[in-house]
């Protein structure tokens, strides 16, 4: 092997040694970034010479040693065109760096917005849970306030509501006091209210906090007489609740 195909295939190595590092770099950098291709790469590597010195190294390689091999002259890289192409390849670097900075942005808010829309999810349960297990002791919580109600007291908002239908002379004394009794009392069966059914087609029944008309997603009608009823039970079994901790956990109404 003769000295110019020494020198030829050292230059080809170092080289390709050069433009494999560049382009693998460059490559797998624009791998991330999603859509420049192998021949974007070596379009940006702006290195005549080298690509020359890698096609003189192939052809060393494959000539015989004893085959003179005439060395065409080489071509001197310009500072001008280093500059050009370490612009180039510093510039897309650091677009894929800003762009790489800009998804991991875009990833955080993302998972913001999942991290908060399941914080949502589990609160909404805990509170739907909270109701259900205060429903059951009679509690009952209206829709906008967000306050809930013992029993006993909703009795007597739904018997003031009634009372009101009762005013003037069409009612004497004694009915209202029958139905203030059916109302506030323990009713064992739907039947006595049927004599004043008229009273319970519709009462007006605002929320002590907001003064609106009340609203429960658990109980739609509460002056109908089987929801008298049930605010009854749960009112006298009220003696078996610790009222002094829902009052202090929950917010409930004065």
């Amino acid at each position: 092997m003769d000295m110019i195909t020494i020198i030829a295939i050292t230059n080809g190595i170092q080289y390709l040694y050069k433009f494999m590092k560049i382009a693998g770099i460059y490559y797998s950098s624009v791998e991330i970034f999603g859509k420049i291709t192998i021949q974007q790469t070596i379009k940006h590597i702006d290195n005549v010479a080298t690509i020359y010195d890698v096609g003189t190294f192939a052809l060393a390689m494959k000539t015989p040693s004893h085959v003179k091999k005439e060395t065409a002259p080489k071509k001197k890289i310009s500072n001008n065109n280093m500059s050009k192409a370490y612009k180039a390849v510093s510039g897309l670097l650091h677009s894929i760096y800003v762009a790489r900075l800009e998804r991991q942005e875009r990833q955080a808010e993302r998972r913001k917005e999942i991290l908060y829309s399941e914080k949502m999810k589990r609160e909404k349960a805990l509170d739907d849970e909270k109701e259900k297990e205060l429903f059951g002791y009679g509690y009952l919580r209206d829709k906008i306030s967000r306050h809930y109600i013992p029993p006993d007291k909703l009795l007597t908002d739904i018997n003031i509501g009634v009372m009101k239908q009762m005013s003037g002379d069409k009612y004497t004394n004694d009915e209202r006091a029958k139905v203030k009794n059916l109302i506030t009392g323990s009713v064992k069966s739907e039947s006595d209210f049927e004599a004043y059914k008229d009273l319970f087609y519709y009462v007006e029944i605002n929320d002590r906090m907001t003064k609106r008309p009340f609203q429960c997603d658990m109980l739609d009608v509460v002056y109908s007489p089987s929801s008298i009823m049930f605010l009854q039970d749960k009112r006298d079994k009220m003696v078996y609740v610790n009222e002094k901790v829902i009052h202090y956990e929950n917010r409930v109404v004065d």
